[in-house]
């Protein structure tokens, strides 16, 4: 698996498509570009956008075995509900006329638990695990 997580040989790049492939799982990003305040990672000081909300709907109308959209944050969550002007349900989200269930991760920034306690990182670890385990 990978080791490092800021590796991004060509190795590790292939491993990670080969994990995906082999679990189903797409990836696309919401956001084509973006300026920060501040030069920092956090969701909240995004202060200029481009998003790609057109992609999303055209990808999920071209894919219909996909079932279900999973964010990396609640930024990403309700992001994706304001460009498509759609609302989250009970962990469901309709799109092009079609239900997707939704599971919302804790970011992968080791910003998002840096306030969180000393069991964050595992909490988030497991969360990943069982959403992504084989």
């Amino acid at each position: 698996m990978i080791e490092k997580i800021n590796d991004i040989s060509l190795s590790t790049v292939e491993e990670r498509k080969d994990f995906l492939k082999s679990m189903n799982i797409g990836i696309t990003d919401m956001i084509r570009f973006c300026k920060r305040r501040n030069h920092t990672f956090l969701d909240k000081d995004i202060i200029k956008k481009s998003i790609d909300y057109k992609d999303i709907k055209k990808l999920l109308k071209e894919n219909s075995q996909i079932d279900t959209l999973i964010y990396t944050s609640e930024f990403i969550s309700e992001l994706v509900c304001y460009c498509l002007d759609v609302k989250e349900e009970k962990n469901t989200i309709r799109i092009n006329g079609k239900i997707y269930n939704i599971i919302v991760l804790t970011s992968p920034s080791p910003m998002a638990i840096k306030d969180k306690g000393e069991n964050a990182c595992k909490e988030r670890l497991e969360a990943y695990t069982a959403i992504f385990k084989k």
